[in-house]
C-alpha cells in the first residue's frame, strides 16, 4: 500500500487545460444571402432519401460565404462542425 500526502505531481508532461491561442485568419467576404428555406413535406408517393435529418438555419440568419487566401489556416476538420468561428469585421 502507498499512501501519499501531498506528494509531487507524476512525472510526465503536464496536460494542458488552457486553449492555445491561435493568429486571427484573414478572409474576405464574397456574399451574404439569406438562409435556406425548407420546403413543405414531400409528397407521398416520393420516398425520402436523407438519413439523417439536417438542422433547420435559424429563420433571422445570414450565411456568408468566405474566401481564406492562405487555405492552410483552415483546420483540414473544420467542416465536421466541432469549432467555434468568430467573426469580427473591421472596415477598410
Amino acid at each position: 500500500m502507498d499512501i501519499r500526502v501531498g506528494g509531487p505531481p507524476p512525472l510526465g508532461s503536464p496536460a494542458s487545460s488552457e486553449t492555445t491561442r491561435q493568429e486571427p485568419v484573414e478572409a474576405r467576404v464574397l456574399s451574404v444571402r439569406a438562409p435556406r428555406r425548407r420546403k413543405g413535406s414531400p409528397r407521398p408517393k416520393d420516398r425520402e432519401r436523407r438519413t439523417d435529418p439536417q438542422p433547420r438555419d435559424p429563420l433571422g440568419g445570414r450565411v456568408v460565404v468566405l474566401l481564406v487566401p492562405d487555405g492552410s489556416q483552415i483546420p483540414a476538420d473544420a467542416a465536421d462542425g466541432d469549432y467555434r468561428v468568430i467573426l469580427r469585421f473591421v472596415r477598410r
